[in-house]
């Protein structure tokens, strides 16, 4: 579906003569975009060094089960890997990047922000009430900061990096995940 929306999007591009800035894919060279680089790297070296400082309490049950849903094998890895990339980086171009493009032309930047964020959080689905409002806080939270940054890399840094530490936990509770059983 990533591939499939992205491609319209990058023939649509195309063919409007648009540069990959329009859509906050430039090189990362204001000051507001490269804070936002820096706020994404300390954000996972914190979310980082919280899952080492965790490993050495005693998982709970429901942590346990968590982590058996985990990539055990180098090829559940290696699509564990493709599908983060492809889902946080497509995620960050359409909900953001596309929306705020389209959106503010019609309903002005507040209302588009608030839209995106509520389309990202219904997209993730209704599993219960704090979920779903979580996934609306966090979206509007990246949509401010991709209003304010005109940069999606830090964004799609934090959206794909997130996901990626969790081949960092084992179930065993040492760092590191890689057997080919």
């Amino acid at each position: 579906m990533v591939a499939g929306l992205l491609t319209i999007l990058c023939i649509d591009w195309w063919i409007a003569g648009r540069s990959a800035d329009a859509l906050g894919l430039g090189l990362p060279t204001t000051t507001p975009a490269l804070v936002g680089l820096g706020v994404s790297a300390g954000l996972l070296a914190l979310f980082r060094f919280l899952i080492w400082y965790k490993r050495e309490a005693p998982a709970p049950e429901a942590e346990r089960a968590a982590r058996q849903l985990l990539p055990q094998t180098a090829s559940e890895i290696r699509m564990f890997v493709a599908f983060s990339l492809a889902v946080g980086l497509g995620w960050e171009v359409l909900y953001r990047g596309f929306l705020l493009f389209y959106l503010p032309l019609h309903v002005g930047l507040v209302a588009a922000v608030i839209i995106s964020a509520i389309a990202y959080g219904v997209g993730h689905g209704f599993k219960n009430l704090g979920q779903f409002a979580g996934s609306i806080v966090a979206a509007l939270a990246f949509a401010i900061g991709y209003a304010l940054t005109a940069s999606l890399w830090w964004l799609a840094i934090l959206h794909v990096g997130l996901p990626l530490l969790t081949l960092t936990i084992q179930s065993d509770g040492r760092d590191g995940v890689l057997s080919d059983a």
